[in-house]
């Protein structure tokens, strides 16, 4: 995910107490935010996906 780009919209999520300290955990363990940390993630997972879909219907 390239670091310049403009951030120009809001996802929302809910999530448990527990969740959400173990994701500040994990964050803060690889220096960095809550947020970078989700996105980051959640990126890394939708590419997986997208190029498992393409390997498969290709």
């Amino acid at each position: 995910m390239p670091a310049e780009t403009t951030k120009d919209t809001s996802i929302n999520i809910r999530a448990t107490s527990e969740t959400k300290r173990q994701i500040d955990r994990a964050a803060s363990l690889l220096g960095t935010d809550r947020t970078n940390f989700i996105l980051q993630t959640v990126m890394e997972r939708a590419l997986e996906v997208i190029e498992r879909h393409k390997n498969l219907v290709c």
